[in-house]
């Protein structure tokens, strides 16, 4: 008899499993206790096994869809049984391998957030995708390899039909392992489906979309939830600006009639850390993570009562010179808005309504 493999609850918080790889695909002979698939719940990413022995006939969700608790995961039988009355019609059956979501099918189903820097707003969607070739390990074993800087598939593997397991990926570092190289370590990542760009004098400004998993959604739900019923306290440190204060003079006398000021040093500062580490360069979607590839840098401007925050844009990209020009050209437009923007009020106070 055949028997529908229900999504199962992998921590009492969890709502819906996210399928992170197959390991065996429709029509593969399966035992009780094999390695049926990854399962990302909202705590970790966990090995499912299979609780029967038989034919696996159908399969629920290709690698990165979601399921939610006890919704149907496969089908395990007889080779060429019927099942489809076992779903009861509400899931249609899947009698091919596993494949990859396509881009067009998640941008159709996910309406994206509005973003004020880019003018297009594609959907999220996976920025990888799994296939045959995949490496036969634990996700344990494949943190620990990444965390390390191992190139998991030069590990041998001693568990089950060759698996890589954690004593494998701690035996290749206490051996010097197989470091990956640093074109791997240097090279940006590739445009996805979920990039755009648009073009302006500078660059072009473009981001790259990255979906969340439930334990990453959990994580910042907890932590906002934590900004409200926790106390907090923060940390401050001094930075010794001497050298800073002993550059600017000599600076001033390069970029004439531009003045450098200590605020333009650390809008280019700024500028320049992010390009060295892009991954903070993010923003937090709700649903996604968006990584600008792009840089702008957000300046306070104090205009009487008000607080404006100017944006310059491709900062990396600029001299001290300009960051400085532009700054100041932004903050002057800001008091004549400011200054209409009281005008106006105090005309329009006159005819109340």
């Amino acid at each position: 008899m055949a028997e529908v493999i229900l999504m199962p609850r992998l921590s009492d918080s969890m709502e819906e499993g996210e399928i992170v790889a197959w390991h065996k695909k429709v029509g593969d002979k399966v035992e009780k206790g094999d390695l049926l698939a990854e399962i990302n719940s909202d705590k970790a990413t966990m090995d499912f096994e299979s609780p029967k022995s038989g034919t696996l006939l159908y399969i629920g969700v290709p690698e990165g869809g979601k399921l939610v608790v006890s919704a149907p995961i496969a089908v395990i039988g007889e080779a060429g049984e019927a099942y489809e009355h076992l779903l009861g019609g509400s899931v249609a059956p899947v009698n091919e391998p596993v494949q990859a979501p396509k881009a067009e099918a998640v941008a159709a189903a996910t309406t994206p957030m509005a973003s004020a820097a880019i003018t297009t707003n594609p959907s999220p969607t996976p920025t990888e995708t799994h296939d045959s070739s995949r490496v036969f390990a634990s996700p344990l074993a494949k943190e620990i390899a990444k965390a390390a800087g191992i190139s998991i598939e030069n590990v041998q593997g001693s568990g089950d039909n060759g698996r890589i397991v954690k004593r494998d990926v701690e035996a290749a570092i206490s051996q010097g392992g197989v470091k990956e190289t640093p074109a791997t370590a240097t090279t940006p990542p590739k445009a996805s489906p979920s990039s755009t760009s648009t073009s302006n004098s500078f660059g072009a400004e473009s981001y790259e979309d990255h979906p969340l998993s439930g334990m990453r959604k959990t994580i910042a739900r907890r932590l906002s939830e934590s900004l409200f019923t926790a106390p907090h306290f923060y940390l401050t440190m001094e930075i010794n600006m001497d050298k800073a204060v002993e550059l600017r003079p000599k600076l001033n006398e390069v970029a004439a009639p531009a003045k450098i000021s200590f605020n333009d040093l650390v809008v280019k500062a700024v500028a320049v850390s992010l390009r060295k580490h892009p991954v903070i360069n993010s923003s937090w979607m709700t649903d996604f993570i968006r990584q600008n590839h792009h840089i702008n840098v957000g300046v306070a401007v104090a205009v009487g009562q008000s607080l404006f925050v100017p944006v310059i844009r491709h900062a990396d990209m600029k001299s001290l010179g300009q960051i400085s020009t532009e700054v100041r050209e932004l903050a002057e437009k800001l008091k004549i808005i400011n200054y209409n923007y009281l005008k106006c009020k105090e005309v329009l106070s006159l005819f109340p309504i």
